[in-house]
């Protein structure tokens, strides 16, 4: 959203928030990056600047359980709903889930899924293409948005305003992500999202790296 203005009358935008979107018939909200290059060539992704976000791991989980914990299906929109199946397990075993319980549900999920896309938010997924290479330019640390976010604006030569809000304050606690963890749930963290974790260095309750990680073309291992 913080592109927004700049976009013009002929871009794809997909929809986010409460925004429509524009240009977006057969475009979904946060597809893969091996995905838009498949629908809009190699030539034209070879010849953009392209880059993404990402965060912790275990905070991102953390956030991610929040959002999902304070979930209410009516008055979510459609692409966010969850699953019938999922509603009545709600309603059977008593909501919300712990943590733990919650990361034992999607774990158990991702294992009988057909679908490439994880239960979990794992950047890699939409970073890489279907061999493991790193695909976009650059990735930006959520924990320095500001600061990664005008060197965006710089380098593109922009002005830039700090505007979207969805997803915050979804969160009901102050406590650190380390608080939320038990050595459990922290290795299942660290085992599943390994590949994030080698390509962008975050440590289990440590400062992130400040650095933007240039990592296009970049081979590794989705095993």
């Amino acid at each position: 959203m913080d592109l927004l203005e700049h976009c013009g009358p002929e871009d794809i935008i997909t929809p986010t928030g409460d925004y429509a979107g524009q240009n977006c018939d057969g475009w979904t909200r946060h597809m893969a990056a091996y995905e838009v290059k498949q629908r809009v060539g190699d030539e034209i992704w070879n010849s953009y600047y392209t880059f993404c976000m990402e965060r912790n791991p275990w905070d991102k989980v953390t956030s991610n359980y929040w959002y999902k914990r304070g979930y209410k299906h009516k008055e979510s929109r459609a692409a966010e709903r969850v699953h019938f199946i999922e509603r009545v397990m709600r309603n059977c075993v008593g909501y919300p889930w712990s943590l733990k319980t919650w990361l034992r549900y999607r774990l158990l999920k991702n294992k009988f899924s057909s679908a490439r896309r994880p239960k979990l938010p794992r950047g890699s997924y939409w970073f890489t293409d279907l061999q493991g290479n790193i695909i976009v330019d650059s990735i930006l640390r959520y924990e320095h948005r500001a600061d990664h976010v005008q060197q965006l604006a710089d380098r593109l030569n922009l002005t830039l305003k700090e505007s979207a809000q969805e997803g915050r304050k979804t969160r009901k606690t102050n406590r650190d992500y380390t608080a939320e963890y038990d050595d459990w749930s922290r290795e299942v963290i660290q085992d599943f999202f390994s590949v994030d974790l080698a390509a962008l260095n975050y440590q289990f309750g440590e400062s992130a790296p400040t650095d933007i990680v240039e990592l296009h073309g970049k081979n590794i291992s989705l095993c």
